[in-house]
């Protein structure tokens, strides 16, 4: 009988590690999924401090291989080959770069799409995730073309019907010099690119 008593515990034991490393896991896999897209204030506070670094530093700092970038110098951006995944979409990500100096300022996701409903269903749930993170949107009130204007969904259904050129934008400013953008540009091709975009204020 206590021989059974120790295996039981020995096997809880084990079942109890084995459970443990499986949650820290998932935990870590979960951590990584949640680096892209928004980002949280601790997050924001280690991006601006890549504001100005070169490439390799930059690379090395955010765990990317050189090979898993492309690199376009005549629109700033060294683009990651791979697309990476939130908000269940497969956004196309770019490190934005000064052409001149070389030097990083920012990051930009983006998602096309020629659904309609896909692409404001998407921006709802965007809208959604950067007030509840950020509060309300800090966009200059004046704009008119703003993604929570009443406005919205009934001109963005016209433009994509017609193949109008279009955009509309929220901002946030976040940390202590960065803008967080999201925006919607509709292509004459009657498609729309969603846009979430990471770059020095101002």
């Amino acid at each position: 009988m206590l021989f059974f008593k120790k295996e039981g515990r020995k096997n809880s034991l084990v079942l109890c590690a084995a459970l443990f490393i499986l949650l820290t896991l998932t935990g870590c896999q979960q951590k990584e999924q949640q680096n892209d897209g928004f980002m949280d204030g601790d997050r924001v506070t280690s991006f601006e401090a890549l504001y100005g670094q070169d490439k390799a530093s930059v690379l090395k700092e955010l765990g990317v291989k050189e090979d898993d970038v492309s690199q376009e110098e005549s629109q700033g951006m060294w683009n990651l080959k791979e697309p990476v995944s939130f908000q269940g979409k497969e956004f196309s990500k770019s490190l934005l770069y000064d052409v001149s100096a070389e030097t990083f300022y920012g990051m930009q996701y983006l998602y096309h799409s020629d659904d309609e409903a896909e692409i404001t269903e998407l921006v709802e749930n965007l809208l959604k995730e950067g007030t509840n993170l950020y509060g309300e949107p800090s966009t200059y009130p004046g704009l008119q073309n703003r993604l929570t204007s009443e406005e919205f969904t009934e001109d963005f259904s016209k433009a994509m019907a017609e193949g109008t050129a279009a955009d509309w934008r929220e901002e946030w400013t976040v940390g202590e010099k960065t803008l967080c953008t999201l925006s919607v540009m509709v292509a004459e091709t009657n498609s729309a690119a969603v846009i979430l975009q990471y770059a020095p204020a101002g």
